[in-house]
């Protein structure tokens, strides 16, 4: 990584909205970092930037993913640097992406010329909306911050609705910028089918969409994914690797690196490999949600109603008391008439042999010689006993047909 790494490797490259972009792209959000304290945990020189730019571009990587927002512009800043120490013709291949917050889209040619300054360009190749300008989504930027200065991504701040900007005049600002040539190509980030409609329905045309996708960040398949491909949108993933939790490298969640919030102000928690894995158990999930009655049991249980509210249900009006059917199993005292033996349904399953393998079978007559191959209808017309022990003796019983209308 000391010298300048032989350019001339290829990588396959994919069609993005317009762009051509590598397959693989390098994202710079570690650069800017300040020190333990902040999110990576650990101070990002500029050698290390020029030596780690030169290795991705030497191995065919031409896309390069930083925004506003990383190291609070740091990351701009590090990336221009570190773009004036690659050589002419690596330079030239490089393709910069950037983003701007949607809490500063209410004065977007402002903060887009700030970038402009930081990487030292007068156009960037992809400007990205950060994310949706949305109230939940500006709050996610409105926290607090780390001692290094960095943003505390573990903490939101309060916004108020009548500071959301409008988010379809941010795009018709892009749009002006693109015109000007100071954008070549607009993007958005983390956005979902609604908030992509609201932006196209200005007429801009989206480059790509960069969402987060992995093995185990599948959601943008359901609905996301099949829109953009519908309207000619490219998608960019992000944290393929889920920041290195998907490379094998930490055995259990406890041995996940903490982020700056955690290591600054307060331990890690002591969980044991038996609790971390019971976590993560599909099986333990299911018990935990299972665990508490739904609210269908809660309100047979109470006589309540499952709808909230202190009312409980009226009573039910008394009606005469319902008989029980006898059981199949009865061994003594005489049969009733609401003994279910005869229901085509419930003798059929207590027939199967695999489900009562320590019941004994009777038959009588033919029914003793029946084969395998007798159909459901023989079936629910032969008269069979389940019973566990002798029971009293029973009337004969009147000839029927044999064999059954429809029998093989």
């Amino acid at each position: 990584m000391d010298g300048e790494a032989p350019v001339g490797a290829t990588m396959k490259t994919n069609r993005a909205g317009g762009l051509e972009l590598s397959a693989l792209g390098y994202g710079t959000w570690q650069f800017g970092s300040g020190g333990a304290d902040d999110y990576w945990g650990l101070e990002f020189t500029d050698d290390m930037a020029v030596a780690l730019l030169k290795q991705a571009t030497a191995a065919g990587v031409t896309y390069v993913d930083t925004a506003a927002d990383y190291a609070q512009g740091g990351s701009e800043l590090q990336l221009g640097r570190a773009l004036k120490a690659l050589a002419p013709d690596a330079r030239a291949k490089v393709v910069i992406g950037s983003k701007i917050l949607p809490n500063n889209c209410g004065d977007v040619r402002k903060y887009t010329e700030e970038t402009l300054a930081r990487l030292d360009v007068p156009c960037v190749d992809l400007y990205m909306v950060h994310w949706p300008i949305e109230r939940n989504s500006m709050a996610h930027f409105a926290g607090d911050h780390t001692a290094a200065g960095g943003r505390d991504y573990a903490t939101t701040g309060a916004v108020a609705a009548e500071s959301v900007p409008p988010s379809q005049r941010a795009f018709l600002d892009l749009m002006e910028l693109q015109k000007e040539g100071k954008i070549k190509h607009i993007g958005v980030s983390n956005f979902g089918v609604r908030q992509l409609a609201d932006a196209l329905e200005t007429g801009v045309t989206i480059a790509v969409n960069q969402l987060a996708y992995n093995l185990l960040t599948r959601a943008i398949e359901f609905e996301i994914l099949p829109f953009c491909r519908q309207r000619g949108i490219g998608v960019l993933a992000y944290s393929p690797l889920l920041q290195g939790v998907l490379t094998g490298a930490f055995p259990t969640i406890a041995d996940i690196p903490r982020t700056a919030r955690g290591r600054a102000t307060s331990p890690a928690p002591a969980t044991s490999r038996a609790t971390a894995r019971r976590a993560t158990s599909p099986s333990w999930r299911r018990r935990s949600r299972s665990s508490a009655p739904s609210p269908r049991r809660r309100a047979s249980r109470s006589r309540t109603s499952p709808s909230p509210g202190p009312w409980p249900r009226a009573p039910r009006a008394s009606s005469p008391a319902r008989r029980r059917p006898t059981s199949s199993r009865r061994t003594s005292g005489p049969r009733t008439s609401t003994c279910r033996r005869r229901s085509s349904r419930s003798s059929t399953r207590r027939r199967t042999s695999s489900s009562r393998p320590w019941a004994r079978t009777r038959t009588s007559g033919r029914a003793s010689t029946r084969t395998a191959k007798t159909t459901a209808a023989s079936a629910r017309i032969t008269h069979t006993r389940l019973t566990t022990a002798p029971s009293r003796p029973r009337a004969p019983r009147r000839p029927g047909r044999w064999p059954p209308r429809g029998a093989p």
